[in-house]
């Protein structure tokens, strides 16, 4: 059993609680972690941690986001972290977000203009009183804004579709250096749900887009959000979807596909899903329909459908096995 410490730059990668309720990757990696034996210790970052002060965990896995995203409100602690943590080699670091190369670019834009970090505007974010008001803390943030720009990443986790080419990752050529796909799916979709007999004559989406506006234009059934207000959880998604007749999922309209719990959703209750064929399409026929084409089907052809994308994405994913070995290497722990 290894001690492994999990923090990041914002509630989906550093807040358990925030997890509980609507699951990231993060929270997916932690279980996984604690599902192969480690202990994990999964929690803010602070301006006031130390090297010595993290020196009995076996491993510091630190989430990357765009410094500048109003979700990043533990860029601070992160940043503060990094300067103090890079070149250990208990470091190593992950990303999940839809817009990776955003990374670079709010990078870029703190470097050259370092007071942006801490203006007003960002004062809602944790420990702002602090670095706003320390000369010492702000130097340590913009220590850690110049590493990730500048020097070779450790190894880092990128949260990985099974049709995600390395090449398509929009991080910067010093961020892939140590670049590892990792699919954690194995550990969530051990069970699927016998197929659901009150479907509603609806599609579902995750969010607003104009992939979705697009999509929507050609279809016939009324199109309605997954989330019907903020407040609503994972499990009040999945009552959602799998009373649906197919579920759309958008893709960045700069950088494509990226991992979603949804998917996880989808799959699990036999809903079938239409997204960016043309990157989803590698796995086979059903992930390249559209879908009007899964519209104009009968409700048994489409849980056939929903069957066979399931097979597909299970048969192209790592076993738990597998990638329980993975994460080992990795993290460079010793297996529980």
């Amino acid at each position: 059993m290894s001690k492994i410490f999990v923090t990041g730059t914002n509630a989906p990668q550093a807040s358990e609680t925030a997890n509980q309720k609507n699951l990231s990757f993060a929270g997916v990696l932690v279980s996984s972690l604690r599902e192969m034996g480690h202990e994990v210790t999964w929690t803010s970052p602070s301006v006031l941690m130390t090297e010595d002060s993290l020196s009995s965990f076996d491993s510091i896995l630190v989430g990357v986001g765009p410094v500048t995203s109003l979700a990043s409100d533990r860029s601070y602690g992160v940043l503060s972290l990094l300067a103090k943590l890079w070149g250990n080699k208990k470091l190593s670091l992950f990303t999940d977000v839809s817009n990776p190369k955003q990374i670079e670019v709010s990078l870029k834009q703190v470097i050259n203009n370092p007071e942006k970090l801490v203006k007003t505007f960002y004062s809602y974010r944790k420990e702002y009183s602090i670095v706003s008001s320390s000369l010492e803390y702000r130097q340590w943030c913009d220590r850690g804004l110049k590493v990730l720009l500048e020097e070779e990443w450790p190894e880092t986790i990128y949260a990985s579709l099974p049709w995600t080419k390395v090449e398509q990752i929009g991080l910067a050529p010093n961020a892939k250096k140590n670049l590892e796909r990792v699919n954690l799916d194995s550990f969530l979709l051990s069970e699927k749900e016998t197929s659901i007999e009150d479907r509603q004559q609806k599609w579902v989406f995750d969010r607003k887009s104009s992939w979705i506006e697009k999509t929507s234009n050609n279809l016939l059934l009324p199109v309605v959000p997954m989330k019907l207000s903020k407040a609503w959880d994972d499990s009040m998604v999945y009552e959602q979807i799998k009373r649906s007749i197919g579920v759309l999922i958008s893709p960045d309209k700069r950088e494509g596909t990226w991992w979603s719990y949804r998917y996880i959703q989808a799959l699990k209750s036999g809903t079938p899903v239409a997204t960016d064929w043309t990157e989803s399409g590698v796995l086979g026929e059903v992930w390249q329909l559209l879908a009007s084409s899964i519209e104009s089907m009968s409700q048994q052809k489409r849980d056939l459908i929903a069957t066979a994308q399931l097979e597909s994405y299970v048969s192209n994913i790592p076993t738990r096995k597998e990638m329980s070995s993975k994460i080992t290497q990795i993290l460079k722990i010793k297996e529980a």
